[in-house]
């Protein structure tokens, strides 16, 4: 039985926050769900979420990612989540520039976890063996002047991140 998301909609219209917790959902769910909730402000999803996300709903201010982000998707964070205060984006894999596009663009942005994440080329972003490229501190250092937290792991001193640098 295909429930579409204006059936969700009809029964929940008050909904704040929201998680899509696979990367299985249909988009046009996604979207049937997401036009009527353009008020959501908490959300867990992945990148292809985002991009639906990034054209209805403009309060969120708490994002959860999981996946892969590749710099298309971070410049859309950047661009389309003015009230984003809180970005989790915990054991994610980024490409070299995304974590650099999204900070520059949220000037409102307070949390920032990214613990066990690690950063890719573009190119080999869809592989599934990669090793880790070092992070440039200094880039985050300048774009996170406004974050009051980050966590982050001790990258290739982290027991789980630790191989992905060898």
């Amino acid at each position: 039985m295909f429930v579409d998301g204006q059936y969700y909609y009809c029964r929940l219209p008050l909904v704040r926050s929201i998680s899509f917790p696979t990367t299985s959902i249909d988009q046009f769910f996604v979207v049937g769900a997401l036009l009527p909730w353009r008020n959501l402000e908490e959300v867990c999803c992945n990148d292809t979420i985002v991009k639906c996300l990034a054209k209805f709903c403009k309060r969120i201010h708490s994002l959860t990612l999981f996946g892969r982000i590749s710099s298309p998707t971070a410049s859309l964070i950047a661009e389309n989540f003015p009230a984003l205060k809180r970005l989790v984006i915990l054991s994610c894999v980024l490409s070299v520039n995304a974590l650099p596009t999204i900070l520059g663009g949220q000037k409102k942005l307070e949390y920032l976890d990214t613990s066990h994440c690690f950063c890719v080329d573009e190119k080999h972003l869809y592989k599934k063996q990669v090793r880790a490229k070092e992070w440039k501190e200094e880039i985050y250092v300048k774009a996170a002047k406004n974050i009051k937290i980050h966590l982050q792991c001790a990258r290739e001193n982290c027991p789980p991140c630790s191989h992905l640098y060898r």
